[in-house]
């Protein structure tokens, strides 16, 4: 709706507003805009603008709710207050001090303590993060075991956090083995064990797909088993992209590769379908492009239904039951 025809409104105001402030009336818009006290209150506009948005994205991070109309006039006050402080109380005295030693020391002194609250923040924030990467015993941390063997465990921090979890991506994106939808270069990352390997798989398909890197890498050492990842973003690993385009190239070099060291890869993993509840079936061409892998090149092939996706952001869904529990 926003931006959209609900803009229409407060932009038609706006003119009404400027071409009524061109007419000389003793009470008209021009007179009232021009007034002592609304001139003083234009002087906050600038903080105004800034801090509103600062304490309503504050409130809708922790709050799923809309503001109602009690907490939006509070947050408009607690905005023009902040807004005064900060012109009052930094804005007006540094544009109006003589650039001269001591305007010099003020500014340097604010700098240098803005940066110690930036890197003290940052400090804390980095030593209260969860160590992904450490040893958690199954106990304390039974995963989907609470659910399939009815597990009473006493509520933890999550692990990653909820800060972590938007960045805590396939070891594969930061190595650089993600290839983006309009690229066709066939850009293949090897994980696992390299030499001596006593059995390899291909990850193959989209970002759904290198999902399931970490999880194959948990027992890839023990195992014995080399890793080739081939993915590519924002597609899908299937036979009805258009010829010519990078999908279907990518897609044709894939295909050849497999073809190819057909004698060196035990298994194909890939995702059967999209993750739509409103399209629960796999798609025709991924079906027909794990079918090749299979039926014409003879490799066996693990086809995982792909991880659902929802019309919300699961994090903040996630992060706001969270701050509910007791």
């Amino acid at each position: 709706m926003f931006p959209g025809y609900v803009a229409l409104w407060p932009m038609l105001c706006a003119s009404a507003i400027l071409v009524s402030g061109n007419i000389d009336t003793k009470y008209g818009v021009k007179s009232l805009l021009g007034s002592k006290w609304m001139m003083k209150a234009g002087s906050y506009a600038f903080g105004l603008y800034l801090w509103h948005w600062v304490l309503l994205s504050f409130y809708q991070y922790h709050f799923e709710d809309n503001p109602d109309l009690f907490v939006g006039t509070a947050i408009i006050i607690i905005s023009f207050v902040f807004s005064w402080l900060m012109t009052e109380f930094i804005e007006t005295p540094i544009r109006s001090m003589d650039m001269g030693k001591k305007s010099v020391y003020v500014l340097g002194s604010a700098m240098v303590l803005t940066l110690s609250l930036i890197i003290g923040l940052y400090s804390y924030h980095q030593s209260t993060v969860t160590n992904i990467n450490g040893e958690y015993l199954q106990e304390d941390y039974p995963g989907a075991l609470v659910i399939d063997e009815d597990i009473k465990v006493e509520q933890r921090d999550f692990i990653p956090s909820f800060a972590q979890a938007k960045e805590d991506l396939a070891e594969s994106y930061e190595d650089g083995y993600i290839e983006a939808k309009s690229s066709n270069t066939l850009n293949i990352g090897e994980y696992g064990v390299q030499k001596d390997y006593e059995h390899a798989i291909a990850l193959v398909g989209s970002s759904h797909s290198a999902h399931w890197l970490g999880a194959l890498q948990q027992f890839a050492e023990e195992e014995q088993i080399r890793i080739l990842n081939m993915i590519q973003v924002s597609s899908r690993f299937s036979t009805e992209h258009e010829e010519g385009t990078p999908q279907k190239e990518w897609n044709d070099k894939v295909i050849q590769y497999l073809n190819e060291n057909e004698q060196d890869i035990d298994l194909v993993v890939s995702t059967a379908d999209i993750g739509n509840t409103d399209f629960q079936e796999p798609p025709e061409g991924m079906v027909e492009q794990l079918n090749l892998i299979g039926d014409e090149i003879g490799l066996p092939v693990m086809a995982i239904r792909d991880n659902q996706r929802f019309g919300f952001n699961i994090v903040e869904h996630f992060a706001y039951g969270a701050a509910k529990l007791p």
